[in-house]
């Protein structure tokens, strides 16, 4: 069976979230900066509401903190994620080396 590349729609809160996540991942803005819906429509060219779909994709991935009526900011590193992730990562790796010399 050969497996063909199938075209998905993407939809403006896609686009959105592509942009957000890049630019959160590359800390632009920083961790504990405020961002608007607003902004980020105007200086992307999309409309308010995909956006604001992105912002809670966002909040809901741990990228965002919204807090309504107020302010949305970028979260900040969390220490105990950071130890965590560092813990999986190196017994993922430790795993890898024993296959590799066992194999």
């Amino acid at each position: 069976m050969r497996l063909t590349k199938v075209k998905l729609r993407r939809t403006g809160a896609d686009i959105a979230v592509e942009y957000l996540e890049d630019a959160i991942l590359t800390l632009k803005p920083l961790p504990g900066s405020k961002i608007s819906e607003a902004e980020i429509a105007a200086k992307w060219g999309l409309s308010r509401q995909p956006v604001h779909e992105a912002f809670v994709r966002l909040d809901s991935a741990g990228m965002l903190n919204i807090q309504p009526q107020k302010a949305t900011t970028v979260r900040k590193f969390s220490l105990v994620a950071i130890a965590t992730l560092r813990f999986i990562w190196r017994a993922i790796e430790v795993e890898v080396l024993h296959d590799a010399i066992n194999h």
